[in-house]
């Protein structure tokens, strides 16, 4: 019965983010500056704080059904099938994705982790052949972490530099709640114990930031509002396709 209400509220959530984040780039947002419009400031701002409370509203009923996450020794079919799309947007981020950025290092090690990440991904159903190799697998886990901390250090030190717009904002939330997830993902797999019941807010926290950087900006393309879209389109890729995976792994850690 908690697993359903903790199901039915993010959902809920979740629609109510997404909506509220369309909104603010459909109609408040100025289409060259990427701000918010001045007459409407107020209420964009509003709707800021609102997508926020929504997430951690979510978050926060779901750290009360407090309940320890258990782990499958092997991969469902499911969490196999969610692993292919975010398998391939971190090829999509290595062969697309462009960063304005002096840091050469930094970029070159977030597209090794990507590579090695989307190598990951792509053997991790393999695990329940080779029973003998479980600890390696579980290792594996470790690429996307780094991947997300060197991604993250990219894109901050490229918007530390520029004028912050809500999409930036959006974006850094995304990245920042991917890192965390991760890092608590590769914490569980490889039998490092977690405090009670952190896992399922923190990926609920990760999908509802990146369907609110996914979702509305997909939706300005299909209405021809190409000129709302104010954030590198290369890399809605990897936010719709952790927004699926961490939904998935967590939900699916919490189901019994």
């Amino acid at each position: 019965m908690k697993h359903t209400r903790v199901s039915l509220f993010y959902v809920a959530a979740a629609i109510m983010a997404v909506y509220a984040r369309c909104a603010q780039i459909l109609y408040l947002t100025e289409e060259k500056s990427g701000f918010f419009k001045s007459e409407s400031h107020t209420l964009a701002v509003a709707l800021t704080v609102f997508i926020v409370l929504a997430a951690l509203c979510s978050a926060a009923v779901a750290f009360f059904d407090l309940r320890q996450p258990k782990r499958e020794e092997n991969p469902s079919a499911l969490l196999s099938i969610a692993g292919i799309p975010l398998a391939l947007s971190f090829l999509y981020e290595v062969l697309f994705m462009e960063y304005v950025t002096d840091s050469v290092i930094f970029v070159t090690l977030t597209n090794i982790f990507a590579v090695l990440s989307a190598v990951s991904f792509c053997i991790m159903p393999l695990k329940k052949v080779f029973h003998d190799y479980k600890k390696i697998f579980s290792l594996l886990y470790i690429f996307p972490l780094l991947f997300f901390l060197f991604k993250l250090i990219c894109v901050f030190t490229v918007y530390s530099t520029v004028s912050v717009i809500a999409s930036n904002v959006f974006y850094l939330a995304f990245l920042s709640s991917a890192l965390l997830f991760f890092l608590y993902v590769a914490k569980l797999e490889n039998g490092i114990p977690l405090k009670s019941a952190l896992l399922l807010p923190v990926g609920i926290i990760c999908s509802m930031f990146a369907l609110c950087c996914f979702v509305p900006q997909v939706i300005a393309f299909g209405m021809s509002a190409e000129n709302l879209v104010h954030d590198n389109p290369h890399g809605l890729a990897l936010c719709g396709a952790t927004a699926i995976y961490s939904i998935v792994y967590t939900f699916s850690l919490y189901k019994k």
